[in-house]
Protein backbone atom coordinates (compact mmCIF):
# COMPACT_ATOMS: atom_id res chain seq x y z
CA UNK A 1 0.00 0.00 0.00
CA UNK A 2 1.29 3.45 -0.87
CA UNK A 3 2.19 5.81 1.93
CA UNK A 4 0.33 9.13 2.21
CA UNK A 5 3.42 10.93 0.89
CA UNK A 6 3.49 8.74 -2.24
CA UNK A 7 -0.23 9.24 -2.84
CA UNK A 8 0.23 13.01 -2.58
CA UNK A 9 2.98 12.97 -5.18
CA UNK A 10 0.81 11.16 -7.74
CA UNK A 11 -1.94 13.62 -8.75
CA UNK A 12 -3.52 11.13 -11.15
CA UNK A 13 -4.54 8.91 -8.21
CA UNK A 14 -7.04 11.53 -7.03
CA UNK A 15 -8.57 11.79 -10.49
CA UNK A 16 -8.75 8.00 -10.79
CA UNK A 17 -10.41 7.73 -7.39
CA UNK A 18 -12.92 10.39 -8.42
CA UNK A 19 -13.59 8.47 -11.65
CA UNK A 20 -14.23 5.29 -9.67
CA UNK A 21 -16.60 7.04 -7.26
CA UNK A 22 -18.51 8.77 -10.06
CA UNK A 23 -18.82 5.47 -11.94
CA UNK A 24 -20.11 3.69 -8.84
CA UNK A 25 -22.63 6.48 -8.24
CA UNK A 26 -23.83 6.38 -11.85
CA UNK A 27 -24.23 2.62 -11.67
CA UNK A 28 -26.23 2.87 -8.44
CA UNK A 29 -28.50 5.49 -10.00
CA UNK A 30 -29.05 3.27 -13.02
CA UNK A 31 -29.86 0.30 -10.80
CA UNK A 32 -32.11 1.95 -8.25
CA UNK A 33 -33.73 5.00 -9.87
CA UNK A 34 -37.20 4.45 -11.32
CA UNK A 35 -36.31 4.82 -14.99
CA UNK A 36 -39.16 2.82 -16.55
CA UNK A 37 -42.82 3.70 -16.27
CA UNK A 38 -45.69 1.49 -17.33
CA UNK A 39 -49.29 2.60 -17.55
CA UNK A 40 -52.21 0.22 -17.20
CA UNK A 41 -55.56 1.49 -18.36
CA UNK A 42 -58.69 0.24 -16.66
CA UNK A 43 -62.33 1.20 -17.18
CA UNK A 44 -62.20 3.34 -14.04
CA UNK A 45 -58.98 5.12 -14.97
CA UNK A 46 -55.31 4.48 -15.38
CA UNK A 47 -52.58 3.32 -13.06
CA UNK A 48 -48.94 4.13 -13.55
CA UNK A 49 -46.18 2.01 -12.08
CA UNK A 50 -42.51 2.94 -11.98
CA UNK A 51 -39.80 0.30 -12.09
CA UNK A 52 -36.07 0.38 -11.62
CA UNK A 53 -33.56 -1.64 -13.61
CA UNK A 54 -32.85 -3.96 -10.69
CA UNK A 55 -36.49 -4.97 -10.30
CA UNK A 56 -36.89 -5.51 -14.03
CA UNK A 57 -33.66 -7.37 -14.84
CA UNK A 58 -32.48 -8.73 -11.49
CA UNK A 59 -28.86 -9.82 -11.03
CA UNK A 60 -28.12 -9.39 -14.74
CA UNK A 61 -28.47 -5.63 -14.33
CA UNK A 62 -25.92 -5.70 -11.50
CA UNK A 63 -23.45 -7.48 -13.78
CA UNK A 64 -24.07 -5.05 -16.64
CA UNK A 65 -23.60 -1.87 -14.61
CA UNK A 66 -20.76 -3.47 -12.66
CA UNK A 67 -18.53 -3.68 -15.73
CA UNK A 68 -17.84 0.10 -15.88
CA UNK A 69 -17.09 0.10 -12.15
CA UNK A 70 -14.57 -2.70 -12.57
CA UNK A 71 -13.03 -0.92 -15.55
CA UNK A 72 -12.65 2.30 -13.55
CA UNK A 73 -10.96 0.37 -10.73
CA UNK A 74 -8.29 -1.20 -12.95
CA UNK A 75 -5.90 1.81 -13.10
CA UNK A 76 -5.95 2.15 -9.32
CA UNK A 77 -4.91 -1.48 -8.93
CA UNK A 78 -1.94 -1.14 -11.28
CA UNK A 79 1.56 -0.27 -10.12
CA UNK A 80 2.61 3.30 -10.67
CA UNK A 81 4.70 2.60 -13.79
CA UNK A 82 1.86 0.79 -15.53
CA UNK A 83 -0.83 3.23 -14.43
CA UNK A 84 -0.68 5.56 -17.46
CA UNK A 85 -0.93 2.82 -20.13
CA UNK A 86 -3.63 1.09 -18.11
CA UNK A 87 -5.56 4.34 -17.77
CA UNK A 88 -5.21 4.96 -21.51
CA UNK A 89 -6.61 1.51 -22.29
CA UNK A 90 -9.50 1.88 -19.85
CA UNK A 91 -10.23 5.37 -21.20
CA UNK A 92 -10.38 3.99 -24.74
CA UNK A 93 -12.75 1.16 -23.73
CA UNK A 94 -14.98 3.47 -21.66
CA UNK A 95 -15.10 6.05 -24.47
CA UNK A 96 -16.15 3.35 -26.94
CA UNK A 97 -18.86 2.21 -24.54
CA UNK A 98 -20.13 5.75 -24.02
CA UNK A 99 -20.24 6.45 -27.75
CA UNK A 100 -22.03 3.17 -28.52
CA UNK A 101 -24.58 3.64 -25.75
CA UNK A 102 -24.90 7.44 -25.79
CA UNK A 103 -28.65 7.33 -26.41
CA UNK A 104 -29.30 5.02 -23.46
CA UNK A 105 -26.96 4.64 -20.47
CA UNK A 106 -23.79 5.97 -22.08
CA UNK A 107 -24.46 9.53 -21.03
CA UNK A 108 -24.34 8.44 -17.37
CA UNK A 109 -20.72 7.39 -17.81
CA UNK A 110 -19.53 10.47 -19.72
CA UNK A 111 -18.18 12.13 -16.53
CA UNK A 112 -16.09 9.02 -15.94
CA UNK A 113 -14.42 9.40 -19.33
CA UNK A 114 -13.70 13.07 -18.61
CA UNK A 115 -12.14 12.20 -15.24
CA UNK A 116 -10.05 9.42 -16.79
CA UNK A 117 -8.72 11.84 -19.40
CA UNK A 118 -7.92 14.33 -16.63
CA UNK A 119 -6.06 11.57 -14.77
CA UNK A 120 -4.00 10.83 -17.86
CA UNK A 121 -3.15 14.50 -18.31
CA UNK A 122 -2.25 14.94 -14.63
CA UNK A 123 -0.16 11.81 -14.40
CA UNK A 124 3.52 12.22 -13.64
CA UNK A 125 4.37 8.99 -15.48
CA UNK A 126 3.35 10.08 -18.98
CA UNK A 127 5.46 8.26 -21.56
CA UNK A 128 7.81 10.48 -23.53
Amino acid sequence: MASPATARRDPSRRWLTAALLVTAAASLVLLLAPLVESVEMTPTGGRAERHNLLSLEGWRAVVIVGVPVLLAAIPLALPRGARWPGTALVTFVMTAGVVLAILTVGVFYLPTVILLIAAMLRSDSVPA
